[in-house]
């Protein structure tokens, strides 16, 4: 049998069914909530670059090693060895990745200028080499005989010479793969994946640019799916789709991964619902410079056809902050799934113990515009759901917007309140992160229901993944107005850094322990 169909029997009995959860979301809601998954081709792309480059660091230095041997430049004595072994890669790769990085290598749309990684791969194998070159000379010191005598023993074993063969050798090595990499992905391009669609609104010269740019230019790996008029109607020889009236359906239609707005003559407020519509319909929002009205500190220059172009990114997530976030999800959600697997063991017990209903409920929540089933620990009583509507209105107690608030919920079991209370009730949400669906830290998961009644400027938390935790979570999310839990999580999204991760990890269980008032 396989784990799917296994997964399937078992959901089945102890999953409660997202149907008895919430009242039914008719179709064409549904379709307003759930919006085309944004193409992840260019951070697969970008994160290829790093066992590429691990690859040609590896073959750099059999290279190397051969040059010292055949070219015999000078004499191999007995204490001097041809080869510089691997062993010292462990600190000299992630060096090379963090120089690399400095250089702006890992940043795929400058890396499509072959002039530009040249120039700046031989610069960075330059500098990862002086340093080498001086780990080793330091290695040989009386001083590192005596602390360090296995760095003394490596060093005074290593050929200087192989150093230069290694420069030389990751320099042309990587830079050539680095090439044939290229000429794969416009490969690929060429076959229309991993194309990002493009969206112009504008019709000047800027616009006619940067139309004969994204056609001629495959590099880009960009595809237009037509313009939009700042002046007249549709026009079907200049793809010209309609006006700026027919903006919101033209999106619905085209979908585009990226919106670029070339006519720098729209007004200030034109430009703001551009971005909100960018925002909803999950597209980058670009555009050309004197446009500094609605400029964030989440900003990068970029060029196509020789016309700069200022990216707008919705959060630092957009990028390898994405992949740094992702790889913390798994290697902690693991981690946390082993360490508190027996008390998830003895919740079970417990939760089909004291009424033998099921041990799991899938929620039905909103995740960058798709929805999914959001696991947690049953706390409230079989059917408890079907009375959602009925004691909202009767008994909730926020009436600032779409959440609901129920002091004393009689749904909940004895149990319910204690799980709640410590949030061990959220840990089968470790199995989302794990899935993809969900991160330890972001924005409050949403429900689809509440989700039909937010206003545009709340859908910019629906932008990144919801969180078990996040910064709305530690601010007393049950005390916070809707609106200020909005603007916390918004802020959240866009100064997103890894020091704000680490201090939300660590509040977490001070304000659970102390503050947290929300699962009584």
């Amino acid at each position: 049998m396989s784990s799917f169909n296994l997964w399937n029997k078992v959901s089945h009995y102890f999953v409660e069914s997202p149907a008895t959860i919430h009242d039914p979301i008719s179709q064409q809601s549904k379709s307003k909530i759930i919006i085309k998954k944004q193409k992840h081709a260019d951070l697969v792309f970008t994160a290829g670059l790093l066992p590429l480059d691990l690859l040609g660091i590896l073959l750099s230095v059999y290279f190397a090693n051969y040059l010292r041997v055949s070219l015999a430049i000078l004499p191999l004595g007995e204490t001097r060895y041809a080869h510089l072994s691997t062993n010292f890669l462990w600190w000299y790769f992630p060096l090379l990745v963090i120089i690399f990085a400095s250089q702006g290598l890992y940043i795929l749309f400058k890396t499509k200028a072959r002039f530009f990684q040249i120039y700046h791969i031989f610069l960075a194998t330059a500098v990862a080499a002086m340093i080498l070159f001086v780990v080793v000379l330091m290695g040989r010191t009386t001083y590192a005989s005596v602390h360090y005598q296995n760095l003394y023993n490596w060093a005074s074993n290593a050929s200087l010479l192989s150093i230069l063969y290694l420069w030389a050798s990751s320099a042309i090595v990587i830079t050539m793969m680095r090439w044939l990499y290229r000429e794969l992905i416009n490969t690929l391009h060429a076959l229309d994946i991993g194309i990002k669609t493009v969206l112009i609104i504008g019709d000047n010269q800027t616009e006619v640019t940067l139309k004969n740019a994204i056609s001629n230019d495959i590099d880009l790996g960009y595809k237009l799916v037509g313009v939009v008029s700042t002046n007249n109607g549709a026009d079907e020889s200049r793809m010209i789709l309609g006006g700026l009236n027919d903006l919101e359906d033209i999106l619905q239609t085209t979908r585009p991964d990226k919106i670029i707005v070339a006519d720098i003559e729209l007004r200030t407020n034109t430009i703001i619902e551009i971005i909100s519509l960018a925002n909803e319909y999950h597209s980058e929002f670009t555009f050309a410079p004197n446009l500094f009205e609605v400029l964030s500190s989440n900003v990068s220059v970029n060029s196509i056809g020789g016309i700069p172009l200022l990216d707008l990114r919705r959060t630092p997530l957009d990028g390898w902050g994405k992949i740094i976030k992702r790889v913390i999800d798994l290697v902690f959600s693991t981690l946390l799934v082993v360490l508190f697997s027996p008390v998830m063991f003895a919740a079970c017990i417990i939760v089909k113990l004291q009424d033998g209903g099921p041990i799991i409920i899938a929620m039905e929540r909103v995740s960058r515009g798709q929805i999914f089933r959001m696991y947690k620990f049953r706390s409230m009583y079989v059917g408890a759901h079907a009375k959602h509507q009925e004691l909202k209105k009767e008994l909730n107690e926020r009436d600032d917007g779409p959440l609901m608030k129920i002091k004393n919920d009689p749904r909940i079991t004895p149990f319910g309140r204690f799980i709640r209370k410590t949030r061990i009730d959220e840990l089968p949400q470790f199995f989302n992160v794990i899935k993809g669906d969900m991160s330890i830290i972001g924005p409050r998961p949403h429900l689809p229901n509440e989700v039909e009644q937010y206003q545009k400027h709340h859908r910019k938390v629906l932008a990144i993944k919801p969180g078990i935790t996040g910064p709305a979570q530690i601010s007393g999310s049950s005390d916070l107005s809707f609106e200020d839990e909005v603007r916390i999580d918004t802020d959240y999204i866009e100064k997103w850094s890894l020091w704000r991760d680490l201090e939300i990890m660590i509040k977490t269980p001070i304000v659970i322990i102390f503050k947290d008032k929300s699962g009584c």
